[in-house]
């Protein structure tokens, strides 16, 4: 039988939905208390579901109401230009967002410079902004590079609040691979040994054909021997036609 870590294993399964009761933290737990929560979890394990496409699916999952429920950005880590520029850069949607405020404030500067009330220092200054910002892709960068410590607030301010807004359905395309009950499925899977993978006919696909954004485990192999062979091994969960009830019952 494979060895398995058995605190991150359950760590796993909390991710995807799992109930365990342990009393603390599972960080915190006993090696006697993380057995006891495996042994619980033997006796009541987990449930994925696996649809007509035999795709592998945590069924708990939740559909998102904001652009934070799917776009894992931390705030509290933007503490520089280069942190902002990092975790915008880093979400297509978010990118595009500051391209089009970079683009806003071109127009704002190009505005200003018509203008007569300006000192001369003020007007070098806002000149090297609007070159910088007339580069329509990059420009956002140098715009925070140029703002620099005292613009902070304000970024992170603009991506609070865009991740606060309601979820774009149209940005589908760039929503994180773990994203979903077959995402979180996926995610799972991904950490479980070739070997259990094998036994239990498990296959993780990585885009069905050139280009495919579909990513995915599927079970193979019959449900039946497949949770015959979960129950030989000792794992807590099992697998279940798409639509017949939560993660965790039994």
């Amino acid at each position: 039988m494979t060895t398995f870590n058995r605190r991150a294993f359950l760590a796993s399964l909390l991710a995807v939905g799992a109930t365990i009761t342990i009393g603390v933290p599972l960080a915190q737990a006993s090696p006697s208390q993380i057995d006891d929560a495996w042994k619980q979890l033997l006796d009541d394990p987990c449930y994925f579901e696996v649809n007509e496409y035999d795709t592998i699916i945590e069924p708990g999952f939740e559909e998102p109401k904001t652009r934070g429920d799917v776009f894992n950005i931390c705030l509290v880590g933007i503490k520089t230009p280069d942190d902002v520029i990092y975790a915008v850069g880093g979400c297509i949607p978010l990118t595009s967002h500051f391209q089009q405020l970079s683009s806003d404030e071109h127009d704002d500067i190009v505005s200003q410079l018509e203008g007569d009330d300006l000192s001369p220092a003020q007007r070098r200054a806002l000149q090297r902004l609007g070159t910088a910002l007339a580069d329509a892709d990059e420009g956002w960068k140098e715009w925070v590079q140029l703002e620099g410590s005292k613009g902070l607030v304000a970024f992170r301010g603009i991506i609070k609040d865009w991740l606060q807004e309601p979820v774009e359905w149209e940005d589908m395309e760039y929503f994180p691979r773990n994203y979903g009950g077959q995402g979180q499925a996926l995610a799972f899977f991904e950490q479980l040994p070739h070997e259990t993978l094998q036994a239990l006919g498990v296959v993780i696909v990585e885009g069905d054909h050139p280009g495919s954004t579909y990513y995915a485990a599927e079970l193979k192999s019959d449900m039946d021997t497949a949770n015959e062979v979960a129950s030989m091994l000792e794992l807590p969960f099992r697998f279940r036609v798409e639509g017949t009830g939560s993660i965790h019952n039994g």
